[in-house]
């Protein structure tokens, strides 16, 4: 009779085992999982752009957004924003970041995902760090 309730419990605890090592916590899936990853692309300045998206518990956000710009005082500036939280929300297939404002309104990067051509185009507006009147605005894209 020992042997038996000594084998039962055995048995008993490998199944909870089992059944509690396949209970890991799982990340929800979002509305677009094909567009997490790295996005890298062009500027109509013909500088690098980079935007890395990152599924937050099925929310897409950005990670890592990095622009070079050539502001019209000479010069390349690069703008790059990272927070491995996420710091702007991918709203279905677009995205606005805001990065403060100036004597021309506010600077951004946005973006429009397209998803029949896994392409990213957006718009920027930034001003130079050296001089507020000098802002360059242009558009990019990229893909994965």
């Amino acid at each position: 009779m020992y042997q038996y309730r000594s084998l039962l419990l055995l048995v008993v605890f490998m199944a909870g085992t089992f059944l509690f090592a396949d209970c890991k916590k799982k990340e929800a899936a979002p509305d677009y999982p094909q567009l997490m990853g790295s996005w890298t692309g062009e500027t109509s300045q013909s500088q690098v752009i980079l935007i890395s998206v990152d599924n937050f518990d099925g929310v897409l956000k950005l990670t890592n957004l990095k622009i070079t710009v050539l502001p019209q005082t000479g010069g390349t500036q690069i703008i790059q924003q990272y927070n491995s939280d996420g710091f702007t929300t991918v709203n279905g297939t677009y995205f606005k970041y805001t990065m403060g404002t100036g004597l021309y309104g506010p600077a951004y990067v946005d973006g429009t995902f397209n998803l029949q051509t896994m392409t990213l185009t957006g718009n920027f507006m930034v001003y130079s760090t050296t001089d507020p009147n000098d802002m360059v605005q242009g558009t990019y894209i990229s893909n994965q």
